[in-house]
């Protein structure tokens, strides 16, 4: 019999532990700020990821020039960070804040997929943090789009400004700290299937809720300065990413099991 449990990766419906740890009763961090930061639906791909590729190539050639390359280094970060937010809140929303009824629902209808797919989508968010929390190059000297590229290449704009400058620095740090906790499950769980991490069966990348809670508070810190400095605007990360359309889903499947139950009812009495 399927029931709803929280283990490891947070809550899911059966008995197998997954590959990672997140806290099944973390909390959001940022409320959106106004209904304009709701997105159509569908959303378009630009919405989300307006720059999807990631890649280009770097020139200096001319003024103009470096000032576009600018304003798409921090309108590809800031878009993929939107992406990771809005994955995280899918689980959040779908896993631990939905009500026992809507957990015992997705039990019923689709236990398997809704216990894969929290594990799937707990395992991304983590797959995410660890990649933007990654060095500015790899070990090939290829550019990585992280945190760390952000603040080599662009934290000179705040070096006439030491408090906002240091600030960037701790932001980063903080930030790259916490990407440390979940490498180990990246490393061995996520990315990787180690066998001696496989055989101990023990959770990796353990976080508490307010460590993930600060994690977002930090990356839209970190954004939001380096937008300004670029863009001459401010970018709030939970304006864009602060609301998922899970509940949609949940609705559906209220009203799905309602008039079932309704048509059974009916049969009953005829």
């Amino acid at each position: 019999m399927e029931r709803w449990e929280a283990v490891g990766a947070g809550a899911r419906f059966d008995s197998p532990p997954p590959a990672v740890y997140m806290a099944p009763d973390r909390q959001c961090c940022c409320a959106p700020r106004s209904p304009s930061s709701r997105r159509p639906f569908p959303p378009p791909p630009s919405a989300r990821r307006s720059a999807a590729s990631g890649f280009f190539t770097r020139s200096s050639t001319t003024a103009p020039k470096q000032a576009a390359e600018m304003t798409q280094d921090i309108e590809i970060f800031a878009n993929y960070c939107v992406f990771m937010r809005s994955i995280y809140l899918h689980a959040r929303e779908l896993f631990e804040t939905s009500s026992d009824e809507d957990k015992a629902l997705m039990g019923m209808t689709a236990g398997t997929f809704f216990g894969d797919l929290n594990r799937v989508l707990n395992e991304y968010v983590i797959l995410q943090v660890c990649k933007i929390t990654n060095p500015a190059q790899d070990n090939r000297n290829n550019d990585n789009h992280t945190i760390a590229f952000l603040l080599k290449h662009y934290g000179p704009l705040v070096s006439s400004d030491p408090p906002m400058s240091k600030r960037l620095e701790d932001l980063h740090d903080g930030m790259r700290a916490f990407g440390e906790k979940l490498r180990l499950a990246r490393n061995k769980r996520i990315s990787h299937l180690d066998r001696d991490a496989i055989l101990a069966g023990r959770p990796l990348g353990a976080a508490t809720d307010q460590e993930w809670d600060q994690f977002w508070l930090d990356l839209e810190k970190f954004i939001n300065i380096v937008h300004r400095k670029v863009k001459g605007s401010p970018f709030y990360l939970s304006d864009v990413a602060g609301l998922s359309d899970v509940g949609g889903l949940l609705k559906a499947l209220r009203h799905g099991s309602q008039a079932l139950a309704q048509v059974a009812a009916r049969v009953s009495q005829a």
